[in-house]
């Protein structure tokens, strides 16, 4: 299952898992579309970018970072 995967493999930025894919519960009522759906969050905890290809991120996190 996921959170095993997630168990054994160690990643810098937080993981949301919860049985069931795009029908869980926790995907419907925040409308998750596609897995894995990355979400970029600021240090102020504001939603920066939804649905950001992880190879995007680097650039995306770059220019948040001073």
């Amino acid at each position: 299952a996921g959170s095993d995967f997630l168990k054994k493999n160690a990643f810098p930025w937080v993981h949301i898992f919860e049985e069931g894919g795009l029908d869980s519960n926790l995907a419907v009522r925040i409308g998750i579309l596609t897995l894995p759906m990355n979400v970029v969050v600021d240090k102020d905890g504001k939603v920066t970018k939804v649905g950001a290809h992880w190879t995007q991120l680097d650039g995306i996190i770059a220019e948040m970072v001073p």
